[in-house]
Formats: C-alpha cells, structure tokens, sequence
C-alpha cells in the first residue's frame, strides 16, 4: 500500500523513486519484534549500496 502513494506522489511532481521495505516475518500471524532490526539494517544496507552506485555513475 505504501508504494501506491509513493508512486501518485512521484509521479506527480516527475521524481524518481525507489521503494524498499524490510520483510522480518512470515505473515502467518505469529508477529514478534525479533528480526526487526536486522530487517531494518538490511533495508538501509541495500539503499546505500545503490544509492553509492548511482552516484558514482553520475
């Protein structure tokens, strides 16, 4: 749900985009804050390696 906002808004004002989310369960309804911050760190991890990609094509 969130990339649909993301994408109307970007779109709009003709901005480039990327959209990452950390996954750190199953949903299969058995939710526990465990993996989080692993998930979060693998997330921001991925946005800096390409984030360092672009600019250094640029």
């Amino acid at each position: 749900m969130e990339g649909a906002g993301l994408t109307a808004a970007s779109i709009r004002v003709r901005l480039p985009w990327i959209l990452v989310k950390s996954i750190c369960d199953w949903g299969d309804g058995n939710k526990h804050k465990k993996h989080q911050p692993l998930a979060a760190a693998a997330a921001a991890s991925l946005v800096h390696h390409v984030l360092i990609k672009v600019l250094w094509m640029a």
